[in-house]
């Protein structure tokens, strides 16, 4: 039997692209229910006091994930939360007695049982209150993470800086900006992209207060283990002094690690804040001194990935 190799290997080539276009209802209601729980984490994080209020102030980011997901993927994510209210216990009052009355000690009850609360009032006011354009999406991965996709990451922020060496010691502080394009799993992301950054130094000791300004890109490499709001990180980069400010050019290794926190998505964007403690070495090279530099600092960033819409 003949065929046309072309659109064979079209084809062939074609299936990966079009395998995000589908989610299971299965898959979709793990990713609801991801939503969901991020949405308790903040709200709890910001005191949940009276549940009827909390209800109707978390409701327009509920139904962001539930007017864009299947039916059969919003039971799936409620039959799924319910279940682990009960396995979580499944009664407040009486775990609260066992307390002595502190929620603080069943925050993981609690915080299960909201997830249901507002699973089922939103799905009970989808159907009067999603909008004509916001309808169930096929492809719906999740709004509130970025996971089992790529984006794109824009990161930037202050970095305190200390520079030494045999020759010299100096500090100061500058910043850095940078762009990632990232891969995320359910649990861990991969990045890697460019850097560039700088600082303005001064020596302890000396009576002009002169400033040397030194700059540097980088190229970083990341994986990051994600939580529900939080995620920690560690970087390796190859590190390009700049020959700025009577500083030669110079070659060297980076390894940072970063503990970061993200919100709930902005429009297009999710945001995020972080902090970074970076280690970058020089060896000895062309008569210079090994020379060490530690930075400090924290990094605003943003997540944007083509398939969010505001």
């Amino acid at each position: 039997m003949k065929f046309n190799t072309l659109p064979f290997a079209l084809a062939l080539l074609a299936l990966p692209l079009s395998s995000g276009a589908f989610a299971s209802p299965d898959r979709q209601a793990d990713d609801l229910l991801m939503d969901i729980d991020r949405i308790v984490a903040v709200e709890s994080q910001q005191g949940w006091l009276i549940d009827r209020l909390e209800l109707e102030d978390t409701l327009p980011q509920a139904l962001q994930s539930v007017c864009r997901s299947s039916n059969q993927a919003r039971e799936g994510a409620l039959s799924e939360a319910r279940q682990r209210f009960q396995e979580a216990g499944g009664d407040v009052e009486a775990a609260l007695a066992r307390v002595g009355g502190d929620p603080g000690e069943i925050k993981p009850l609690l915080n299960a049982q909201r997830s249901v609360l507002i699973l089922e009032y939103a799905m009970a006011k989808a159907d009067a209150d999603c909008p004509v354009w916001l309808r169930p999406d096929p492809g719906f991965r999740g709004r509130q993470t970025d996971r089992d996709r790529f984006s794109v990451y824009f990161e930037g922020g202050g970095l305190l800086t200390l520079r030494t060496s045999d020759v010299e010691t100096r500090y100061g502080g500058g910043g850095s900006s940078r762009v990632l394009l990232g891969y995320r799993s359910a649990r861990w992301a991969w990045l890697a992209g460019g850097e560039l950054g700088g600082a303005g130094l001064v020596q302890p000791d000396e009576s002009n207060d002169q400033v040397r300004f030194h700059m540097f890109s980088a190229v970083p490499i990341a994986a990051r283990v994600h939580g529900v709001l939080w995620h920690m990180g560690l970087e390796l980069a190859p590190v390009w002094s700049l020959p700025v400010s009577r500083d030669p050019a110079r070659l060297g290794g980076r390894v940072a690690l970063q503990l970061g926190y993200t919100p709930l998505r902005r429009g297009a964007w999710l945001p995020g804040i972080g902090f970074a403690l970076i280690y970058e070495h020089s060896p000895a090279q062309d008569g210079l001194e090994v020379e060490h530099i530690l930075r400090a600092g924290f990094r605003a960033s943003f997540s944007w990935d083509p398939k969010h819409s505001p």
